[in-house]
């Protein structure tokens, strides 16, 4: 894959994207099997289904709605490859703009707002 292919790729819309920008709701793909219910209520993440090749993943957020508060097992490095949003991580506000990265450490609870 090329440069171009690769912006493509990553400014096209994927099918959950088109869902969310016609909503405006958070739509997943996935089946909630990778989700745990910790005690204080707020999701966690487990490794599997991200990780079944190998060590790394790397995965394309779906644009146009609010990511549901959540923790991980693994560590997470979110890259802002065009524009900016907004983020928590950690209980903490910040932007995230074009070019920058913000990691979201195992455990540390993480949502898109």
């Amino acid at each position: 894959m090329d440069e171009r292919q690769l912006d493509e790729l990553l400014r096209g819309y994927d099918e959950v994207e088109r869902i969310q920008k016609s909503t405006g709701r958070h739509f997943s793909e996935l089946d909630g099997s990778e989700l745990r219910m910790e005690t204080d209520g707020v999701p966690r993440m487990v490794s599997a289904p991200f990780f079944t090749g190998g060590s790394v993943s790397i995965y394309k957020h779906h644009r146009f709605a609010e990511m549901v508060p959540h923790k991980h097992e693994f560590l997470e490095l979110n890259y802002m490859y065009a524009g900016n949003c907004r983020q928590h991580v950690a209980g903490r506000p910040l932007k995230l703009r074009e070019g920058g990265a913000v990691p979201a450490r195992p455990r540390r609870d993480a949502s898109d707002r």
